[in-house]
C-alpha cells in the first residue's frame, strides 16, 4: 500500500522552476499596483483612534469587586468553580 502522488512525472527541477515563475510573476503583479501614500503616512488616525479603546477600558480606580458583581455566571459554573476550588486546597493525598 504505497501512497501515489499526482502528477509524479515531472521531476523536481520542473517544479522548482514553476514554483519561481508563479512566484516572479506574484511580485511583477504586486508592484504593479499603486501604493496610496495617504494610507502609509497617516499615523494622526491612528493615533486619534487611541482615545477610542482606550476609554472603553475599566479604569484602575474602579474597585475589582465591583467588576467582579457585573459578571453574570450560571449557577452550574459556579458550582464546578466552588468545586474545583475546594479541591485545589485539599492537602494532596500520597
Amino acid at each position: 500500500a504505497s501512497l501515489r502522488i499526482p502528477g509524479s512525472n515531472s521531476t523536481i527541477g520542473e517544479k522548482l522552476e514553476k514554483y519561481n515563475s508563479a512566484v516572479q510573476r506574484s511580485e511583477g503583479v504586486k508592484s504593479s499596483v499603486p501604493v496610496q501614500k495617504s494610507r502609509l503616512l497617516s499615523s494622526e488616525g491612528v493615533a486619534s483612534k487611541r482615545n477610542f479603546f482606550e476609554g472603553s477600558a475599566p479604569s484602575k480606580a474602579e474597585p475589582a469587586a465591583l467588576r467582579k458583581d457585573n459578571l453574570k455566571i450560571p449557577g452550574s459554573v459556579t458550582s464546578r468553580i466552588n468545586l474545583w476550588i475546594s479541591r485545589a486546597q485539599e492537602p494532596a493525598k500520597e
